[in-house]
């Protein structure tokens, strides 16, 4: 019988919550790639999350993109290890669920379902109460709600281990925003500094100019000289040798 048809996602799956589907290779590996090609593992939300408010359901900053593991034997429904690592750190909730489980899917922190299990301890008064409140209540979705950060089925997380995940890159605009004001900031702070220092460089470059200058006013000038019309006018740049070296001007930004 088609798995559509012996089963309804609804019955079993909160809101939100994913869904991972592991192809692998052999009978399942062409069937899986008819939903999305060259992907191993396809992942499917039902609900909607969102980074930036549901950071306490789920954490997309994922550190893994491939997955290397031994290949398990013909017909087996054994997952790499770092498969369910990434799906424990990814999805925040605590209630997880294998199907078509066997012995070697068993795994702590998971309710494993199959028909090739040798035994079961499933008790479902104690696996309630796992997650449950104060009141003995469990959460549950529907109606667009998501839970909120303090619901007791979802992983206890403080700001230590927050500091420890993977961050998000900043997007561009943001980032050009952030180096801008930076730059902004830098020379208005430091333009007095830089005006003297240009005029320092030109100086030393040519004592000649210095020298007539001195010798036609004997004090500071009240016209100043062509080449001193403008305060910047011998602060050419890079090109020019003149502008501070980028590693010295933005070694704080880098």
């Amino acid at each position: 019988m088609p798995l559509k048809h012996s089963w309804s996602a609804k019955a079993i799956a909160d809101t939100p919550s994913f869904i991972f589907l592991w192809v692998g290779d052999g009978v399942g590996l062409e069937q899986g790639r008819q939903c999305l090609k060259k992907e191993h593992c396809l992942m499917g939300i039902r609900g909607t999350v969102r980074r930036s408010t549901d950071g306490h359901i789920i954490h997309a900053n994922i550190d893994t993109d491939v997955i290397i593991a031994e290949e398990p034997p013909y017909g087996s429904t054994q997952k790499p290890e770092d498969m369910y690592r990434i799906i424990e750190h990814f999805s925040l909730g605590r209630r997880r669920l294998e199907l078509f489980g066997e012995d070697h899917n068993i795994r702590s922190g998971w309710l494993t379902v199959g028909k090739g299990l040798s035994s079961s301890n499933f008790n479902s008064e104690a696996y309630i109460k796992n997650f449950s409140d104060k009141d003995g209540k469990v959460w549950q979705g529907g109606g667009g709600r998501n839970p909120p950060a303090e619901a007791p089925h979802l992983v206890v997380t403080t700001p230590d281990i927050e500091a420890l995940r993977p961050k998000s890159p900043m997007k561009n605009q943001q980032q050009l925003a952030a180096a801008a004001a930076a730059i902004s900031i830098y020379f208005s702070d430091n333009s007095q500094f830089l005006q003297q220092k240009a005029r320092r460089k030109f100086f030393s470059q040519n004592p000649s100019t210095f020298g007539l200058n001195q010798e036609a006013t004997g004090s500071t000038p009240s016209t100043p000289a062509p080449w001193a019309s403008s305060p910047m006018e011998g602060y050419r740049g890079r090109e020019g040798g003149n502008m501070p070296s980028e590693d010295k001007a933005f070694d704080m930004y880098g």
